[in-house]
């Protein structure tokens, strides 16, 4: 067993929550289905003349994730898995490729103890390890301890192509190109999509050599057709002793669906779903299926099309759930629907329902309408996902979702999303909204998960950790977002800082900041979308008014935050020291955005960004993200995880002292972040907004 202070050093590592084979409910492979690849795997696993890279290559729908979880399960039971890491683009951190390594590494400690000393040696002396490059993160991670180790073991990485990589080639593959070969009794097995970016890292001269490729949808199609024929034919047999429906399907029934699935599993798997339906006979839905019309090629070897057999199936089942021809319900239809295949981090019916702002009974029943294509479990408080990748896939492409009463736009969901977070966030969040004590750590409020599970409820949860990750998606006209964006910013800022805090969250507030900056940025000078910009407008004929009447709503927020302490004063988020002064007179703008010497441009040019218009929400963004930037370093720089300020008690010589009629804190890291304010304040007046470097008072 694990010692306890070895285990209480794992535990602080950072990792993927879930990400390993025995969590979720993926199904493996059915008992006699799948044996050619499976026992190629098995070869390959045991002979280490061979390749130390298996990619499993496979199209949607092939059964890449089946194989995998089945593959990670008889490893185990052989004693060779080491580790294992299923991505998914459900889930905000497993589809982080900079979470992949350290979730190995923590797995591969509980399997190895020398492997185990050995990293928790590593954590000791260098805490930040796990926030490295994905070079560093393999290096001194996986590949050293495992050297050290000297363990002979297979690492199984399944749908790779689902994390987030802006790279042309695989950044992951890039990596492990590099440092492979000198861990040569470790294995790694890995599935993807054949997508451009994957097909090019497996395609590196240093890994091309060692890897060994295995194409799903190019096995011969009598072989899938028999096993997918064997898997209909167990599970509709299932159905028919369950609901005493005797020798149903026929074999001709079977062999049809057969046809239709067009060697894909995740058609075969979508039927048996539907057919198991608790409101309808499991006969009618045969006969819907059968009536649809024949694909004139298998999915896949063809370009996408609305007579493919799996997109047929999903717009037959959506158009018998909602058969009625009230627009309002189609409109409920794509904001839950668009809820449950856009968000990241799955949330329950319930907390759907509250985010969408509709009723649960209302969305429970909806959903429960389509379950044959979600993952919808009998309790009402699990969370809710698509049951495959596919789904989402057609449901948000215009050329293979062609009924417009289903077709989900991800911009207009995302402008939804966005406007719904912020709407929560407004209403539910308020000072110290968790009752903590005065001058109090996270770690020393004793029933501190008691009273997030009380007061932060799932949903608000999510849309405090995701509202500005649906803001960097959007691309249409923000305008209606743009006062829950100002009510946040002038009162709910820092106790939005004070959530993120206690969940331990303020290193993923920090990145979703920067992401926030960097989406600004690529509007601001993208001609093409500054119709869609906050920071840019139009001012020609009917539309000068409106344009007036919005610029000065965005510098009466400005004038709120940089004007007064209203919304700085938080009785637990110090942000006021004796050291400099309380009171900062900030004059009128040099220029104002109406009589800026450029603005005359705007008539001739819609697309022209007026400087100050512009500069205000960049010098705003900009302060929002250097005050929470120095609360993570300064969490960070007492080599604990973020969100946890643990550092130096207030008065000590890592911080100045607090004031004496400063309002308390929970954190001494909140009160570096006072004491850093009144500079960064000073500083992006200065050069961002253009105001005169004056205090008063001085």
């Amino acid at each position: 067993m694990p010692r306890v202070a070895d285990l209480s050093e794992l535990k602080g590592c950072r990792r993927a929550q879930g990400a390993g084979y025995r969590h979720g409910s993926r199904r493996s492979c059915l008992k006699g289905t799948r044996e050619t690849v499976l026992n190629e795997i098995e070869s390959w696993a045991n002979d280490f003349n061979l390749s130390p890279v298996f990619w499993l290559n496979g199209l949607a729908g092939t059964g890449k994730t089946t194989i995998a979880q089945t593959v990670s399960e008889r490893m185990f039971a052989d004693g060779q898995l080491g580790a294992s890491f299923f991505c998914s683009r459900d889930f905000e951190d497993r589809s982080d490729l900079h979470f992949i390594f350290p979730t190995i590494a923590f797995q591969l400690a509980y399997r190895f103890p020398k492997f185990r000393s050995d990293l928790v040696r590593l954590l000791r002396l260098d805490p930040d390890v796990a926030h490295e490059s994905l070079y560093g993160q393999m290096e001194k991670l996986i590949v050293k301890p495992l050297k050290s180790a000297d363990v002979s073991t297979v690492i199984v990485i399944d749908a790779l192509d689902e994390c987030k990589d802006e790279e042309p080639s695989s950044a992951i593959l890039s990596v492990l190109a590099r440092l492979v070969d000198q861990i040569p009794m470790v294995r790694f097995f890995i599935t993807g999509r054949p997508e451009p970016r994957i097909r090019t890292g497996f395609r590196l001269p240093m890994l091309m050599d060692l890897t060994s490729v295995f194409v799903l949808h190019d096995v011969d199609p009598p072989l899938i057709n028999s096993d997918i024929r064997f898997f209909l034919k167990h599970e509709l047999s299932e159905i028919a002793q369950r609901r005493q429906l005797g020798r149903w399907p026929s074999d001709e029934s079977i062999d049809l669906l057969c046809s239709r699935a067009a060697g894909l599993f995740v058609y075969a798997v979508a039927t048996v779903k539907f057919l198991d339906s608790n409101f309808r006979l499991p006969q009618h839905q045969l006969d819907v299926i059968l009536k649809l019309p024949e694909c004139t090629a298998p999915e896949g070897k063809t370009r996408f099309n609305p007579r493919t057999t799996l997109d047929s199936l999903y717009t037959s089942i959506l158009q018998m759930a909602f058969s009625e021809g009230d627009p309002e319900v189609y409109s409920m239809v794509r904001s839950t629907i668009g809820a449950v295949v856009m968000i990241v981090n799955p949330l329950s019916p319930s907390g759907i329902a509250k985010l969408v702002d509709l009723d649960p009974g209302e969305v429970i029943l909806l959903l429960t309408s389509v379950q044959s294509l979600l993952a919808l479990g009998e309790d009402s408080d699990q969370p809710v996902k698509a049951f495959h990748k596919s789904f989402p896939d057609f449901i948000t492409d215009p050329s293979r979702c062609i009924d417009p009463r289903f077709y989900i736009s991800p911009s207009d969901i995302h402008l939804e999303l966005v406007r719904n977070c912020l709407r929560m966030i407004n209403a539910e969040l308020e000072q110290n909204l968790l009752s903590l004590p005065d001058y109090a750590l996270n770690s020393e409020v004793k029933d501190l998960e008691t009273r997030i599970d009380d007061r932060i409820n799932a949903t608000l949860r999510y849309a405090c950790l995701s509202w500005h990750n649906h803001l960097t998606r959007t691309e249409e006209c923000i305008a209606d977002v743009v006062s829950h964006l100002r009510t946040f910013l002038e009162q709910k800022f820092l106790a939005w800082l004070e959530v993120v805090s206690v969940i331990r969250a303020v290193g993923g507030a920090v990145a979703g900041l920067e992401r926030l900056m960097a989406w600004l940025l690529e509007v601001r000078f993208c001609p093409s979308r500054c119709r869609y910009s906050l920071i840019t407008y139009r001012e020609s004929g009917g539309q000068r008014q409106a344009a007036s009447q919005h610029r000065q709503r965005l510098f009466a927020i400005r004038d709120q935050i940089f004007r007064g302490h209203q919304c700085l004063r938080h009785p637990h988020l110090s942000f006021c020291t004796g050291t400099l002064p309380h009171v900062v007179d900030y004059p009128k703008p040099v220029l104002s955005p109406a009589h800026h010497p450029l603005a005359e441009n705007c008539d001739r040019n819609p697309g022209f960004m007026d400087p100050d218009y512009r500069n205000f929400w960049q010098g705003q963004l900009r302060w929002i993200l250097h005050l929470v930037t120095m609360w993570s370093i300064c969490c960070r720089s007492s080599g604990r995880s973020c969100g946890d300020p643990e550092s130096a008690h207030p008065g000590t010589d890592h911080h100045p002292p607090p004031h004496r009629n400063s309002p308390s804190s929970h954190g001494s890291a909140c009160l570096f972040a006072g004491w850093t304010f009144n500079c960064l304040r000073l500083r992006y007046c200065h050069h961002n907004l253009g105001y005169p470097d004056r205090w008063s008072g001085q």
